[in-house]
């Protein structure tokens, strides 16, 4: 009875949240799908954290209108400075298309914010490495 409920939880969490894959047609009012007129610029995502990082320490924005990023922290429910906070940012271009006489263009940003230890109230030790989903 155990093994069965272990296999129809995966199944039911399935059936209720079917996964979707976002695709680059839309729809238009009418109610049918169009894709883009014209592809103007396309280009591959950079993934590579190495890579994003550099660019973000060089303040590489290919998006003129991209926000900054803001850092708020607190310790045991209190606020912590955070002038001694750095936060990079870059933006890469990543499409370029007009659909339906409208000039569409999309972004991907990435953030990354450095955090010194004294700042945490950390003194010596060493921080793990961590990913946050």
């Amino acid at each position: 009875m155990k093994r069965k409920s272990i296999l129809l939880v995966p199944l039911l969490l399935f059936t209720l949240f079917p996964s979707f894959t976002p695709t680059s047609a839309t729809t238009n009012s009418c109610g049918k799908a169009s894709s883009p007129d014209e592809i103007k610029y396309q280009s591959d995502e950079i993934s590579n954290m190495d890579v994003l990082f550099e660019r973000a320490i060089k303040d590489v924005n290919e998006d003129p209108d991209v926000p900054k990023a803001t850092v708020s922290l607190q310790k045991d429910n209190e606020n912590v400075s955070t002038d001694s906070i750095k936060t990079f940012t870059t933006t890469q271009k990543l499409k370029e298309f007009v659909m339906n006489d409208e000039n569409i263009t999309t972004y991907k940003a990435t953030s990354f914010t450095i955090i010194p230890k004294k700042t945490l109230g950390i003194e010596g030790g060493q921080l793990k490495k961590q990913t946050i989903l």
